[in-house]
């Protein structure tokens, strides 16, 4: 096995899962060129040589200082994975999408906090000479928001989201198991950013699949409202379909934001490249997509949509993110 300084020193070793009852972190090997194999690293499995697990005590050799992190924050079904994606610009930049150590650690609440500073700063070494990082932690992981940017004071976070019916839509065609993963969020999220509604637990089963999916899009919305709030200029919201619209320059103001440049015929040729001509999750074709669902989802759609945006005019919660990127 390798040495722990060893691992530590290279940034190919990534901090992967937490062992709490062992007090003990795995670590995988993950060459860059393999960084784009999968959608998410958490879904990363070893193989060979390429494990090594670490006890608690040796991130205390893991340096502070040095190097350059920034996050990417998200309300699923918003085109982070491809933002990640398309930030891997050697020589400019690295994007991890989803590493698995930080949803432990969202998992395991404030026990796990004080590991916060040195997964980070595991993840923050760079991988190429003046390069930055960019992690898009799980949107598991958003009640991680606050003690992630407290534990990197110099973090900036690009907080990206979709529209309401863009995000029931994408709910919608993932049918059953889209709709039990909303129900599921929506407890998630009450849990670390709880929104009073007056409704009692029965009132909550009584509605709808997609209803519940509208709340906890608001509720995630509020989250990220807050932060942005709180963050002092550090956060900068950003729209999914900028992404799709504008890509070279959410590229270019992304890394601008992050405090390096790129040109814009770099920033073009990204957005005309191989990344957005592919899916960002199956590595397949972009697929085509109807702007309906048909006539009974699209109504549904349409009237979710609109009495999510009564309740937050009547709780006073703007459907307008602050301080766009673009």
């Amino acid at each position: 096995m390798e040495s722990a300084a060893k691992i530590i020193g290279d940034p190919a070793w990534m901090p992967h899962r937490l062992d709490m009852n062992g007090q003990r972190v795995q670590f995988l090997k993950i060459e860059r060129e393999r960084l784009g194999e999968g959608p998410f690293l958490a879904q990363f499995e070893p193989s060979g040589g390429d494990e090594a697990w670490l006890p608690f005590a040796a991130l205390q050799q893991v340096p502070q200082s040095g190097g350059s992190l920034h996050f990417i924050f998200h309300t699923a079904f918003c085109r982070s994975t491809l933002l990640a994606k398309a930030l891997d610009i050697p020589g400019h930049s690295v994007g991890y999408s989803e590493p698995g150590i930080l949803n432990d650690i969202a998992a395991h609440g404030t026990a796990a906090h004080p590991l916060l500073p040195a997964v980070l700063a595991l993840l923050t070494r760079p991988r190429g000479e003046g390069e930055v990082v960019f992690v898009k932690p799980s949107n598991h992981a958003n009640s991680l928001i606050s003690a992630l940017m407290a534990a990197r004071p110099d973090a900036r976070g690009i907080m990206l989201s979709s529209q309401c019916d863009q995000f029931l839509g994408s709910i919608h065609r993932k049918g059953l198991p889209g709709r039990s993963w909303a129900r599921r969020l929506y407890l998630e999220v009450q849990d670390y950013a709880p929104l009073n509604l007056g409704m009692d637990g029965r009132q909550v089963f009584a509605m709808s699949d997609l209803q519940v999916a509208g709340l906890a899009w608001l509720m995630n919305r509020r989250w990220f409202a807050m932060q942005m709030t709180r963050a002092e200029g550090r956060m900068r919201s950003l729209d999914a379909e900028d992404v799709k619209t504008r890509p070279a320059e959410t590229i270019r103001k992304t890394l601008a934001f992050a405090g390096r440049e790129i040109t814009e015929e770099h920033a073009r040729a990204i957005a005309k490249g191989a990344i957005f001509a592919r899916d960002a999750k199956t590595g397949g074709a972009v697929p085509t997509q109807s702007g309906s669902h048909g006539k009974v989802v699209d109504e549904e759609i349409a009237k979710v949509a609109h009495w999510v945006s009564q309740i937050a005019a009547s709780a006073g919660i703007p459907l307008t993110q602050p301080t766009p990127l673009l």
